[in-house]
């Protein structure tokens, strides 16, 4: 039925709109989802037969509404997975005392895992380096055959005091010399 309806709008473009056909298509995966429940607890039809039945009903959800990708249908025991959620909230005060943010652009063999140099950088970084993330990786013009450029943006912050740029240099060194001894890594120059 919910297949018709929206065939039926795209036919003859009687104003359905697109958050209707939304919710026709919700309406129609909760039910083919309940069916398919159904079928299978009453030993109706081999699961198989129930799998193919709800396949068959999502290829027509596919064909109906043209889409590129495919859709699919999955159902998650909440209860199962409720154990497993840490639901504690945790925070920490609002700093007092400014960041001091540094990007640095380093040149890694193309085989070099990013989370690795990540990982060597935040256990070097010590107390004072908050925050570090990659926000581009280059691989073309300027750079040496098998290697790339990761640029991370880093974030240094004391909580009991303002930092210096002289304290913000020691650390960044001591982060160049661990992914350059581990990893072969070296600053890119502009």
């Amino acid at each position: 039925m919910c297949m018709r309806l929206v065939r039926r709008a795209k036919d003859d473009q009687s104003g359905i709109t697109g958050l209707e056909t939304a919710i026709i298509l919700i309406a129609f995966v909760m039910v083919a989802s309940v069916l398919a429940y159904v079928v299978l607890t009453a030993g109706l039809f081999s699961s198989q037969k129930a799998k193919e039945a709800v396949h068959a009903g999502l290829e027509e959800v596919e064909s109906t509404m043209e889409l590129k990708g495919s859709v699919f249908l999955a159902e998650f025991d909440l209860e199962a997975l409720m154990p497993h959620v840490d639901l504690t909230r945790s925070f920490r005060e609002i700093a007092q005392y400014p960041a001091v943010a540094r990007d640095l652009a380093l040149l890694v063999g193309r085989d070099v895992p990013a989370g690795e140099i990540e990982a060597t950088l935040r256990a070097a970084g010590g107390e004072i380096l908050e925050s570090l993330h990659l926000f581009d990786v280059y691989e073309g013009k300027r750079i040496a055959a098998g290697k790339r450029s990761l640029a991370y943006s880093l974030i240094f912050r004391a909580r009991d005091r303002t930092l210096t740029d002289d304290e913000v240099n020691t650390v960044q060194d001591r982060l160049l010399a661990a992914v350059a001894e581990k990893h072969g890594a070296q600053l890119r120059s502009a």
